[in-house]
């Protein structure tokens, strides 16, 4: 219900020095007006019904040296983006 997705990973990310887990955050673009690489800042997302109708495809990979990523897909525009979640 967002113009941009915050996905969060916990599960692939470091245990902090204090105890707590660390969350791997990657904001991804529902919006098509954003581009696929956007990266961008938490004051851009705002609540929205507009996109909820626009599938996104979320593929994870991984490799034999244990490394984890995820691609973010957009079909509606053709687009992808890959990042990495996990590397061991």
């Amino acid at each position: 219900m967002h113009n941009i997705g915050r996905l969060r990973y916990p599960e692939c990310t470091a245990v902090c020095p204090d105890g707590t887990r660390a969350w791997l955050d990657i904001r991804f673009p529902y919006d098509p007006g954003f581009g696929i690489s956007y990266t961008g800042s938490s004051r851009d997302i705002v609540c929205t019904s507009r996109f909820s109708g626009e599938p996104v495809f979320e593929v994870y990979r991984s490799d034999s040296d244990g490394i984890i990523t995820v691609e973010l897909r957009r079909p509606f525009g053709n687009e992808s983006r890959c990042c990495e979640i996990w590397h061991t």
